[in-house]
């Protein structure tokens, strides 16, 4: 008796399926080699500054580059006063160091929690405006807090302007 005949339909689903679990390996390893630049960069820098203020500069500089997020800074949160410590702006010659961004109660109260997730009109709505930030206009935002000795109640702020899950993934 004869095999039957393979079902061309079944076979061409499990290529397709193979070709998607490959595509997802490859940004996968994308994402671990652009990562692993970023730590050797910064590595590379920490070795020759030696005022942590630059440190922070120039690592979050190499964030906005390689991660292609044109906002990045960090700041010492008082209550709802987030005091910009450092930051890159990609699109922007303006300076935010030294700025207070006044983040909306609800952000502010979120924070100690973990990561906020802001998007389109709530960016503006937690103190995120154009007005604030050097004219940038951010779309999406996370907000990072964490701690260290020099910056006991810190956060991390990374924002985008353009549409779209980019931040997130990132």
């Amino acid at each position: 008796m004869a095999p039957a005949p393979e079902d061309p339909g079944r076979r061409l689903r499990e290529l397709e399926e193979r070709v998607l679990q490959l595509q997802e390996e490859n940004e996968h390893l994308a994402e671990r080699q652009a990562d692993t630049a970023l730590l050797g960069l910064v590595s590379e820098h920490v070795l020759l500054e030696t005022e942590p203020d630059a440190v922070l500069r120039v690592a979050l500089e190499q964030i906005s580059i390689l991660k292609d997020v044109p906002l990045c800074l960090v700041g010492a949160l008082e209550g709802d006063a987030l005091g910009v410590r450092q930051a890159y702006l990609a699109r922007s010659e303006a300076r935010l160091e030294g700025q207070v961004l006044r983040l909306s109660a609800p952000v502010a109260a979120e924070l100690p929690g973990g990561l906020v997730a802001l998007e389109g009109e709530a960016c503006a709505d937690a103190g995120l405006a154009p007005g604030a930030l050097g004219g940038f206009e951010a779309r999406r935002a996370l907000l990072l807090p964490f701690g260290c000795r020099p910056i006991r109640s810190g956060v991390f702020l990374f924002a985008d302007d353009a549409p779209g899950e980019h931040l997130g993934s990132v």
